[in-house]
């Protein structure tokens, strides 16, 4: 029991406190082409991530003590540090200053539209009311932690996009891997920034695969 407080101690130390960290984290800027095939906006975003309590899977995401049903700290929550030799769940990771995972998948999602050929547009456009309406699920965006000789920090991401006329219908996942003797905060932005590369090439891949099979 000491030596495990000893290390836990240790690990708070390094790491400026056991209280929730956070991050600041990126979606790669993108060119529209030339051709536009419909104008659209993004009407709604769920987050249908299931949080569980004191998981045994460190991949499950989870919430340090029993809030797992506030949505002021799950809305930012995406990803959990773990213990480097006992492997038991620590604090969390969360989204830094204002962002949510709201506006980080809506980021996200917009990009890989606008990337794949569509005109998206924002309640400052007049073109917003006739614009379709897309809906964009969060399935799975979390980081997680899994200690081994090194330290492998892995991301795994899901969206899915649909509008109301039925014409865009895409889903897309993606997983990042990296490993570290040291598992500071810029690398679990590094983490989470190439998940999210991953992520948006590959929702822009399938949102092109979708438009081509409606034509």
């Amino acid at each position: 029991m000491i030596k495990h407080l000893l290390c836990v101690f240790a690990i708070c130390a390094l790491t400026t406190g056991c209280a929730t960290k956070s991050l600041k984290v990126t979606a790669p800027a993108v060119t529209a082409p030339a051709q536009t095939i419909a104008t659209v906006k993004i009407d709604t975003v769920n987050d249908l991530r299931k949080f569980v309590r004191a998981p045994q899977d460190p991949s499950l995401p989870s919430i340090e003590g029993d809030t797992i049903d506030d949505k002021t700290i799950t809305d930012k929550a995406i990803g959990r540090m773990r213990h480097g030799m006992f492997h038991n769940a620590l604090w969390n990771y969360s989204l830094k200053d204002k962002e949510t995972i709201y506006s980080v998948c809506e980021r996200i999602a917009s990009n890989s539209l606008t990337a794949a050929g569509y005109r998206v547009v924002d309640k400052s456009s007049p073109d917003y009311a006739s614009a379709t309406p897309v809906t964009v699920d969060v399935l799975q965006f979390w980081i997680w932690m899994q200690p081994k000789f090194n330290i492998d920090l892995n991301y795994d991401g899901e969206l899915a996009l649909a509008s109301t006329d039925k014409t865009i219908n895409a889903s897309a996942k993606a997983s990042n891997l990296v490993s570290t003797a040291m598992a500071s905060g810029g690398v679990w932005e590094k983490t989470v920034d190439g998940g999210i590369a991953k992520l948006q090439a590959n929702l822009t891949e399938e949102l092109i695969k979708n438009s081509a099979n409606k034509k």
